[in-house]
């Protein structure tokens, strides 16, 4: 029997972190309003993350993350994972029943939100903050490693609940190096390649498509919904973005 490689990285960030430093000039992501190279995209994680640490959020505590597929979702995700925390990932067109369910399972001691989904948790008493008042700009970074470990929770998923009541699947940090470093070394792609970031953030796929594509250099696109769901409108993206 072959011997089972094990990741050397301590947690799924590291993937990113080390293209960002090898290559922070290559665009990491682009979306229908904007685009961001590695340099950008890791500052902008760092400065999110130290914004979690001001707001007393510790390393093991969970933080809901609800937005529209956009720039801003991946730097939540990566803000998440450079604080140490790990991600709950909420669809901003679920039902505020459902949101209240997995909030009461998950427990999360944060929710990164928008203006635009802010009502989805006014009956909430965890704390919420708006991506829109964290000063990318200009604001204080966290320049330390992510403190998470391998056996360390990265995401909180939830099932559909077809079955009964939805329940919370955790997803460690170990799993997902070996599963992603599997995909990268048996993979045709390389620094530049592109890659449609086609599923939603709540399902288990989007963070394959996301940390494979990071993990080799390349450009993760970003569609609306609209153009995910419509098939022509889609084909013509992917002809577009080839």
């Amino acid at each position: 029997m072959p011997s089972i490689q094990r990741s050397t990285h301590g947690n799924i960030l590291d993937l990113f972190n080390f293209t960002a430093a090898q290559d922070p000039g290559l665009v990491a992501v682009t979306g229908p309003s904007d685009t961001l190279t590695y340099r950008d995209l890791s500052k902008r994680q760092a400065v999110l993350a130290e914004r979690f640490r001001a707001l007393n959020i510790k390393a093991d505590v969970t933080i809901a993350v609800c937005l529209e597929r956009s720039t801003e979702l991946i730097i939540g995700v990566l803000g998440i994972l450079k604080a140490g925390s790990a991600y709950l990932p909420i669809d901003p067109t679920y039902p505020v029943e459902r949101i209240a369910l997995m909030l009461e399972d998950a427990r999360p001691g944060l929710i990164l939100t928008d203006h635009a989904h802010q009502h989805l948790f006014a009956s909430s008493k965890v704390p919420v903050l708006l991506i829109e008042d964290v000063d990318f700009t200009n604001g204080p970074a966290f320049n330390g490693p992510s403190p998470a470990r391998p056996a360390d929770p990265c995401y909180i998923l939830f099932t559909s609940g077809s079955t009964g009541r939805p329940k919370g699947v955790v997803m460690h940090h170990a799993p997902l190096l070996n599963l992603i470093e599997w995909q990268v070394r048996t993979s045709v792609l390389g620094p530049g390649a592109k890659t449609l970031q086609f599923a939603p953030i709540s399902f288990d796929v989007s963070f394959q498509e996301i940390f494979t594509t990071f993990a080799q250099g390349g450009t993760l696109v970003l569609i609306t919904d609209e153009d995910r769901l419509n098939s022509t409108q889609l084909l013509r993206k992917i002809i577009t973005e080839q």
